[in-house]
C-alpha cells in the first residue's frame, strides 16, 4: 500500500465586523450636519448668514436640539432657498439626523473598538475577526482585534 503525505495548508482571513455603537457624540453629529446646511445654504444666498439663528455655544445637547430645529424652520420658510435640491437634501440630512438622535437618546461608546480600512479610502467603525482554517474550512484558530489591526 502506497502512503500519500497530506500538505496540510492553513488559509488566514480576516472579516470586517461593524461595532453597534456609534464613534461621534450626539452633540458632534448636529453640529456637523447643520454646518453641512449652512454651507450649502450660503453658496446659494449669501445674504442668508445676516438672518441666520445664532448658534449654540454650549456643549448641551437640548440647546443644540433648539438651535437645529430652529435652523431647519428658518430655511423651510425660504422657499426659494429650500427647493434647491442640494439645500433640500442638507435639511433632510439634518431632520433625520435631529429624529434620530432623539429616538436613540442614549448613545453607547465602545471604546475598544477603532477605525480600520477596508480599503485606501473605506474605512469601518469595529473590529476584525481572524480566522485561519484548513482546506476543508474547519477553523483552527480564531482571535478578534480592533479594527486597525494588520490583517
Amino acid at each position: 500500500m502506497k502512503r500519500e503525505s497530506l500538505n496540510l495548508g492553513l488559509l488566514v482571513d480576516a472579516t470586517h465586523t461593524l461595532s453597534r455603537s456609534n464613534p461621534f457624540a450626539a452633540i458632534d453629529v448636529l453640529r456637523e450636519r447643520s454646518k453641512l446646511l449652512r454651507e450649502t445654504a450660503y453658496l446659494f444666498e449669501d445674504q442668508f448668514k445676516e438672518h441666520m439663528p445664532e448658534k449654540n455655544t454650549t456643549n448641551e445637547l437640548e440647546k443644540e436640539f433648539a438651535y437645529c430645529k430652529e435652523l431647519e424652520q428658518h430655511i423651510e420658510k425660504e422657499e426659494s432657498l429650500s427647493s434647491i435640491p442640494a439645500v433640500k437634501e442638507k435639511l433632510n440630512l439634518l431632520k433625520e439626523t435631529i429624529e434620530d438622535t432623539q429616538e436613540n437618546y442614549t448613545l453607547s461608546k465602545d471604546t475598544d473598538a477603532k477605525t480600520g480600512h477596508k480599503s485606501a479610502d473605506s474605512t469601518f467603525f469595529g473590529y476584525k475577526t481572524h480566522l485561519a482554517m484548513t482546506e476543508e474550512r474547519i477553523i483552527t484558530a480564531a482571535v478578534v482585534t480592533s479594527a486597525e489591526k494588520a490583517d
